[in-house]
């Protein structure tokens, strides 16, 4: 694989493993875990994507910031970009300062915005590069 492609696809595996580890942490009663593995999935997925589009991404957690680095970024994201980069705080913030974690419900819709950008950046992957081997980003994430 060009080393771009693999790049992409080193990122969807580690977003996947993130969503992976979150859902199996879900019933851990550790929600602060959970939604840390949910924001880096969420960040890799970004990355992806940018990665798909040539652009050189800062190693840095703010989701509002990568995807404003998107000259185009897919719709289904844009759509919900004020709630995708609403789990940046769980990048650093929530594994260190002192807070009450968040409850049950907020844990499961953090899980599933991390596993609908995800599944947004496999379509958009698989949509652009059509002829990449689908098992080099393991869509199935379940």
């Amino acid at each position: 694989m060009p080393a771009r492609v693999e790049e992409i696809a080193v990122l969807l595996q580690k977003a996947r493993q993130d969503i992976v580890a979150g859902r199996l942490l879900a019933d851990a009663e550790v929600p602060d875990i959970v939604c840390f593995h949910a924001q880096q999935a969420t960040e890799k997925a970004i990355k992806a994507v940018l990665a798909l589009q040539g652009v050189a991404y800062p190693f840095r957690h703010n989701l509002d910031e990568l995807m404003g680095l998107s000259p185009d970024l897919p719709e289904a994201l844009a759509e919900r970009r004020d709630a995708i980069a609403a789990l940046t705080e769980f990048a650093i913030a929530a594994r260190y300062e002192d807070i009450i974690g968040p409850d049950r419900q907020r844990v499961e819709a953090v899980l599933a915005i991390a596993s609908f950008v995800y599944e947004t950046a496999v379509a958009e992957v698989l949509r652009q590069l059509p002829d990449i081997p689908v098992e080099a980003i393991d869509e199935d994430e379940s």
